[in-house]
């Protein structure tokens, strides 16, 4: 690895944030291992978000990228097109990590080199958290499936790690188009090219319920809702059996439910 290759690249998007963006990066300047880039994409920002973040420019770890507003999935892109580091996590501007994530994911990741790296996250007051830790091996196909249906741990691509290379070398990137369900279609894209998922049975992320971002009451979920299918029967291919085939009918259930609850009552993804 190059010297001036990070061992890992961060990338945060951020809008309007100004005031829940600072524990987040302060949690990020404390991190037991050192040896990362922050790439910060300010998406337009009508507050003082833009500002907060030059504060954290002093740090020559850190880098700034300023665009109009495009969405959280364009941010996320154009930190991607940036990211220099072996590994590469995403976090939400309004979350925080405990100091060692970086650390621990990064270790997970070098000893399980064809895994998709997860650890159990924080939700509200709630832990969402894998059954066990450790390596996933044998169908792992149908246990994908089976999370989806179960829990919220694949969703997300804030509670996980990549590897930088798979994600260029094979154009691997959120769509733009979709402001619902896109971090599923990204994350079912990168297992494509990996052959099992490690868990941690650590809540190394918290995600703060705050009442923003994309709902279920989006204009166009449906359509939302088609494409994260397909992108799920992509990812399943020539492997779709029976019990896979029923729990995807079980999973296309459940979407249409939580669509019809959200509708009425909204909630922030997750």
């Amino acid at each position: 690895m190059s010297i001036n290759r990070p061992l890992v690249s961060v990338i945060i998007p951020a809008y309007n944030v100004a005031e829940k963006i600072v524990s987040l990066l302060d949690e990020i300047m404390q991190q037991t291992l050192e040896d990362w880039e922050l790439i910060l994409v300010d998406d337009g920002s009508t507050d003082d978000t833009l500002e907060v973040l030059e504060q954290y420019r002093s740090d020559s770890r850190v880098s700034i990228i300023a665009q109009a507003n495009r969405g959280a999935s364009a941010a996320r892109n154009a930190g991607l097109r940036m990211a220099q580091g072996e590994y590469l996590m995403f976090f939400d501007s309004d979350d925080d990590v405990t100091t060692d994530i970086l650390e621990k994911m990064v270790s997970a990741a070098k000893k399980n080199p064809g895994a998709l790296v997860v650890c159990g996250k924080q939700v509200g007051k709630k832990k969402l958290m894998p059954d066990k830790s450790g390596l996933v091996e044998g169908n792992v196909k149908e246990h994908v499936v089976t999370s989806i249906l179960k829990n919220g741990l694949l969703y997300s691509p804030c509670n996980k790690i990549y590897r930088t290379r798979t994600i260029q070398r094979n154009n691997i990137t959120f769509p733009d188009s979709v402001v619902y369900g896109e971090d599923l279609i990204f994350n079912l894209a990168y297992l494509e090219h990996m052959d099992s998922v490690y868990y941690i049975k650590q809540a190394l992320y918290k995600y703060n319920l705050s009442g923003g971002g994309a709902s279920a009451k989006s204009k166009g979920v449906n359509e939302y809702r088609t494409k994260m299918l397909a992108a799920l029967r992509r990812y399943i291919g020539n492997d779709m059996n029976a019990r896979i085939a029923a729990t995807v009918q079980l999973i296309k259930a459940r979407w249409n439910l939580s669509v019809k609850k959200a509708q009425l009552f909204g909630r922030k993804r997750g």
